[in-house]
């Protein structure tokens, strides 16, 4: 998954699917490049078939040493990891402006 989710850049285009009981941003490849959060996936599991397009508009840098959660801090496998900001483009009702933009 790390590599995968080297090879995005700006402007990438990924898919948002359920796989298992988790919804994840998959490459072009099929790759697995990120997992949503339980809040992202709790608003946009029912919305995935309104999405049209999903697309990575940056890639965020975060480090173990910011987070408060030691549970969490624990977990990581890594001094630092990228997260991708990614824009989802929707159509149809029940999408609000303000849910087009996520952070996973």
């Amino acid at each position: 998954m790390r590599q995968a989710l080297h090879r995005l850049r700006a402007g990438s285009l990924v898919s948002m699917q359920k796989r298992g009981e988790q919804v994840e941003l998959i490459n072009d490849q099929g790759v697995q490049v990120a997992r949503l959060s339980k809040k992202a996936q709790d608003i946009w599991i029912h919305k995935l078939p309104l999405i049209k397009e999903v697309r990575v508009i940056a890639l965020v840098r975060r480090y173990r040493e910011e987070l408060a959660d030691s549970p969490l801090k624990s977990s990581c496998h890594g001094e630092s990891w990228q997260v991708p900001l990614v824009e989802v483009v929707c159509g149809g009702d029940g999408v609000s402006s303000e849910e087009s933009f996520i952070k996973v």
